[in-house]
Protein backbone atom coordinates (compact mmCIF):
# COMPACT_ATOMS: atom_id res chain seq x y z
CA UNK A 1 0.00 0.00 0.00
CA UNK A 2 0.94 3.65 -0.19
CA UNK A 3 2.99 5.23 2.57
CA UNK A 4 2.10 8.82 3.42
CA UNK A 5 4.63 10.91 5.31
CA UNK A 6 3.48 13.36 7.95
CA UNK A 7 3.96 16.93 6.76
CA UNK A 8 2.10 20.13 6.08
CA UNK A 9 -1.22 18.81 4.81
CA UNK A 10 -3.81 16.18 5.66
CA UNK A 11 -3.06 14.26 2.46
CA UNK A 12 0.56 13.62 3.41
CA UNK A 13 1.68 15.96 0.64
CA UNK A 14 2.21 19.73 0.69
CA UNK A 15 -0.53 21.65 -1.09
CA UNK A 16 1.59 22.31 -4.16
CA UNK A 17 4.68 20.29 -5.10
CA UNK A 18 6.74 20.26 -8.31
CA UNK A 19 7.91 16.89 -9.64
CA UNK A 20 10.73 16.03 -12.00
CA UNK A 21 10.25 13.33 -14.62
CA UNK A 22 13.49 11.40 -14.76
CA UNK A 23 14.83 10.16 -18.11
CA UNK A 24 15.85 6.97 -16.28
CA UNK A 25 12.78 4.76 -16.41
CA UNK A 26 10.55 7.26 -18.25
CA UNK A 27 9.77 6.71 -21.92
CA UNK A 28 7.31 7.31 -24.74
CA UNK A 29 6.21 4.27 -26.73
CA UNK A 30 3.78 3.26 -29.45
CA UNK A 31 2.41 -0.10 -30.58
CA UNK A 32 -0.36 -2.47 -29.49
CA UNK A 33 -2.30 -2.87 -26.29
CA UNK A 34 -2.20 -6.32 -24.71
CA UNK A 35 -3.98 -8.54 -25.57
CA UNK A 36 -4.27 -7.28 -29.12
CA UNK A 37 -5.48 -8.76 -32.42
CA UNK A 38 -2.85 -6.67 -34.21
CA UNK A 39 0.29 -8.27 -35.52
CA UNK A 40 2.69 -5.65 -34.19
CA UNK A 41 4.91 -4.93 -31.23
CA UNK A 42 5.07 -2.04 -28.79
CA UNK A 43 8.14 0.06 -29.53
CA UNK A 44 9.88 2.68 -27.44
CA UNK A 45 10.27 5.81 -29.56
CA UNK A 46 11.84 8.21 -27.08
CA UNK A 47 13.12 8.88 -23.58
CA UNK A 48 10.74 11.14 -21.67
CA UNK A 49 11.87 14.00 -19.43
CA UNK A 50 10.37 17.16 -17.93
CA UNK A 51 8.27 18.27 -14.99
CA UNK A 52 4.77 18.79 -13.61
CA UNK A 53 3.16 20.01 -10.40
CA UNK A 54 0.54 18.48 -8.11
CA UNK A 55 -1.98 20.81 -6.48
CA UNK A 56 -3.98 19.15 -3.68
CA UNK A 57 -7.75 19.69 -3.70
CA UNK A 58 -9.50 20.20 -0.36
CA UNK A 59 -11.36 18.86 1.47
CA UNK A 60 -10.51 15.17 1.00
CA UNK A 61 -13.39 12.74 0.55
CA UNK A 62 -12.74 9.99 3.12
CA UNK A 63 -9.82 7.86 2.00
CA UNK A 64 -9.89 9.42 -1.49
CA UNK A 65 -7.55 12.34 -2.18
CA UNK A 66 -7.62 14.36 -5.37
CA UNK A 67 -5.00 16.53 -7.03
CA UNK A 68 -4.81 18.74 -10.05
CA UNK A 69 -1.85 18.00 -12.29
CA UNK A 70 -0.55 21.38 -13.45
CA UNK A 71 2.31 22.86 -15.46
CA UNK A 72 2.95 19.63 -17.36
CA UNK A 73 6.01 20.39 -19.47
CA UNK A 74 7.67 17.27 -20.87
CA UNK A 75 9.44 16.15 -24.00
CA UNK A 76 10.82 13.01 -25.53
CA UNK A 77 13.81 12.61 -27.80
CA UNK A 78 12.57 11.30 -31.13
CA UNK A 79 16.03 11.26 -32.72
CA UNK A 80 19.39 12.88 -31.99
CA UNK A 81 18.73 16.61 -31.52
CA UNK A 82 15.02 16.11 -32.30
CA UNK A 83 12.61 16.79 -29.44
CA UNK A 84 8.82 16.42 -29.29
CA UNK A 85 7.33 18.66 -26.60
CA UNK A 86 4.29 17.74 -24.51
CA UNK A 87 2.41 20.34 -22.47
CA UNK A 88 -0.89 20.07 -20.63
CA UNK A 89 -2.68 19.34 -17.38
CA UNK A 90 -4.87 16.72 -15.76
CA UNK A 91 -5.88 15.11 -12.49
CA UNK A 92 -4.72 12.44 -10.05
CA UNK A 93 -6.84 10.43 -7.60
CA UNK A 94 -5.27 8.45 -4.75
CA UNK A 95 -7.03 5.84 -2.60
CA UNK A 96 -5.03 5.48 0.62
CA UNK A 97 -6.91 2.33 1.68
CA UNK A 98 -6.21 0.26 -1.43
CA UNK A 99 -2.91 2.08 -2.08
CA UNK A 100 -3.80 2.83 -5.70
CA UNK A 101 -3.75 5.88 -7.94
CA UNK A 102 -5.33 6.89 -11.22
CA UNK A 103 -4.13 9.71 -13.45
CA UNK A 104 -5.33 11.37 -16.64
CA UNK A 105 -3.52 14.02 -18.68
CA UNK A 106 -4.55 16.12 -21.66
CA UNK A 107 -1.38 16.65 -23.62
CA UNK A 108 -0.67 18.82 -26.63
CA UNK A 109 2.24 17.71 -28.81
CA UNK A 110 4.15 20.60 -30.35
CA UNK A 111 1.05 22.81 -30.36
CA UNK A 112 -1.36 20.25 -31.85
CA UNK A 113 -4.87 19.79 -30.34
CA UNK A 114 -4.71 18.04 -26.93
CA UNK A 115 -4.95 14.26 -26.63
CA UNK A 116 -6.26 12.44 -23.55
CA UNK A 117 -3.87 10.01 -21.87
CA UNK A 118 -4.97 8.00 -18.85
CA UNK A 119 -4.06 5.02 -16.73
CA UNK A 120 -5.91 1.80 -17.47
CA UNK A 121 -7.81 1.62 -14.21
CA UNK A 122 -6.02 1.95 -10.90
CA UNK A 123 -2.41 0.88 -10.42
CA UNK A 124 -0.42 0.33 -7.22
CA UNK A 125 1.63 3.19 -5.90
CA UNK A 126 5.12 2.49 -4.68
CA UNK A 127 6.04 2.72 -1.01
CA UNK A 128 7.65 6.16 -1.35
CA UNK A 129 4.58 8.05 -2.53
CA UNK A 130 4.29 11.08 -2.48
CA UNK A 131 8.06 11.65 -2.64
CA UNK A 132 8.25 9.51 -5.75
CA UNK A 133 5.90 7.45 -7.86
CA UNK A 134 5.57 5.96 -11.31
CA UNK A 135 2.66 5.24 -13.64
CA UNK A 136 1.80 4.30 -17.20
CA UNK A 137 -0.57 6.35 -19.35
CA UNK A 138 -1.90 5.45 -22.78
CA UNK A 139 -3.95 6.98 -25.57
CA UNK A 140 -6.07 4.54 -27.55
CA UNK A 141 -5.75 5.32 -31.27
CA UNK A 142 -8.10 2.57 -32.53
CA UNK A 143 -9.09 -0.95 -31.46
CA UNK A 144 -5.51 -1.99 -30.87
CA UNK A 145 -2.94 0.75 -31.50
CA UNK A 146 -1.83 3.07 -28.71
CA UNK A 147 0.63 5.72 -27.67
CA UNK A 148 1.92 5.27 -24.16
CA UNK A 149 3.96 7.26 -21.65
CA UNK A 150 5.79 5.64 -18.76
CA UNK A 151 6.65 8.26 -16.17
CA UNK A 152 8.95 7.99 -13.16
CA UNK A 153 8.50 11.11 -11.02
CA UNK A 154 10.41 12.51 -8.06
CA UNK A 155 9.39 15.45 -5.88
CA UNK A 156 11.80 18.35 -6.01
CA UNK A 157 13.68 19.14 -2.81
CA UNK A 158 11.99 21.52 -0.36
CA UNK A 159 14.03 24.22 1.38
CA UNK A 160 13.97 27.71 2.89
CA UNK A 161 15.93 30.28 0.92
CA UNK A 162 18.81 31.59 3.01
CA UNK A 163 18.64 28.79 5.60
CA UNK A 164 22.15 27.61 4.76
CA UNK A 165 22.73 25.62 7.97
CA UNK A 166 19.25 24.05 7.62
CA UNK A 167 18.05 24.66 11.18
CA UNK A 168 14.73 26.18 10.09
CA UNK A 169 15.59 29.81 10.87
CA UNK A 170 17.68 32.59 9.36
CA UNK A 171 20.35 34.26 11.47
CA UNK A 172 24.01 35.30 11.45
CA UNK A 173 25.08 31.64 11.37
CA UNK A 174 23.54 31.24 7.92
CA UNK A 175 25.48 34.20 6.51
CA UNK A 176 28.72 32.85 8.02
CA UNK A 177 28.12 29.37 6.60
CA UNK A 178 27.26 30.86 3.21
CA UNK A 179 30.62 32.66 3.19
CA UNK A 180 32.38 29.40 4.05
CA UNK A 181 30.55 27.53 1.27
CA UNK A 182 31.39 30.19 -1.31
CA UNK A 183 34.93 30.82 -0.02
CA UNK A 184 36.06 27.43 1.41
CA UNK A 185 39.48 28.76 2.46
CA UNK A 186 37.72 31.01 5.02
CA UNK A 187 36.64 28.06 7.16
CA UNK A 188 35.18 24.58 7.12
CA UNK A 189 31.65 24.89 5.78
CA UNK A 190 28.66 22.73 6.53
CA UNK A 191 27.51 21.78 3.03
CA UNK A 192 23.70 21.98 2.85
CA UNK A 193 21.62 19.27 1.23
CA UNK A 194 20.05 21.99 -0.89
CA UNK A 195 22.54 24.37 -2.49
CA UNK A 196 19.61 26.50 -3.63
CA UNK A 197 19.30 27.63 0.01
CA UNK A 198 22.68 29.38 -0.30
CA UNK A 199 21.36 31.48 -3.19
CA UNK A 200 19.87 34.10 -0.87
CA UNK A 201 19.30 36.72 -3.57
CA UNK A 202 17.73 34.24 -5.99
CA UNK A 203 19.87 35.04 -9.02
CA UNK A 204 20.78 31.35 -9.63
CA UNK A 205 24.44 32.12 -8.86
CA UNK A 206 26.47 31.37 -5.75
CA UNK A 207 28.84 34.23 -4.90
CA UNK A 208 29.69 36.68 -2.16
CA UNK A 209 26.56 38.67 -2.99
CA UNK A 210 24.46 36.00 -1.28
CA UNK A 211 25.81 36.31 2.30
CA UNK A 212 25.93 40.10 1.84
CA UNK A 213 22.24 40.00 0.88
CA UNK A 214 21.49 38.02 4.06
CA UNK A 215 23.47 40.41 6.26
CA UNK A 216 21.71 43.47 4.81
CA UNK A 217 18.34 41.84 5.44
CA UNK A 218 19.28 40.76 8.97
CA UNK A 219 20.84 44.01 10.17
CA UNK A 220 19.87 46.84 7.81
CA UNK A 221 16.21 46.03 7.06
CA UNK A 222 16.99 45.11 3.48
CA UNK A 223 14.64 43.06 1.28
CA UNK A 224 13.98 39.50 2.52
CA UNK A 225 14.97 36.38 0.57
CA UNK A 226 12.59 35.44 -2.21
CA UNK A 227 10.46 32.33 -2.52
CA UNK A 228 10.62 29.92 -0.81
CA UNK A 229 10.71 32.04 2.35
CA UNK A 230 9.82 32.10 5.22
CA UNK A 231 8.17 28.69 4.79
CA UNK A 232 9.55 25.59 3.10
CA UNK A 233 8.95 25.34 -0.61
CA UNK A 234 10.37 24.42 -3.99
CA UNK A 235 11.27 26.13 -7.25
CA UNK A 236 10.43 24.99 -10.74
CA UNK A 237 12.98 24.77 -13.56
CA UNK A 238 14.48 26.66 -15.26
CA UNK A 239 15.00 28.52 -11.96
CA UNK A 240 18.30 27.43 -10.40
CA UNK A 241 18.47 24.26 -12.47
CA UNK A 242 22.25 24.36 -12.07
CA UNK A 243 22.00 24.16 -8.26
CA UNK A 244 21.36 20.77 -6.67
CA UNK A 245 18.67 20.30 -4.06
CA UNK A 246 17.96 17.03 -2.29
CA UNK A 247 15.90 18.91 0.29
CA UNK A 248 16.55 20.45 3.68
CA UNK A 249 16.19 18.37 6.89
CA UNK A 250 14.19 21.22 8.40
CA UNK A 251 11.58 20.82 5.65
CA UNK A 252 10.89 17.11 6.04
Amino acid sequence: GAHFASNSSAQGIPLSVPYDVTPIGSSFSTGCLEPSPCDCLAMEVGVASGLFRLQALLPPLGPIFEYQVLDVDMYYVLAPNTFVFMVGSGNLTVDVVSGTLQMSLELSFDGAPPVLFETNGTIPTNSNFPEEFDFDLFHQIDSCLFDGIRIRAFARGRFIRGDVNEDGQLDLGDAINAIQVILPHVGIPTIPGCMQAVDANGDSLLNIADPIYLLIWLFQEGPPPGHPFPDCGTVLPPLEQNLGCEGSPSCV
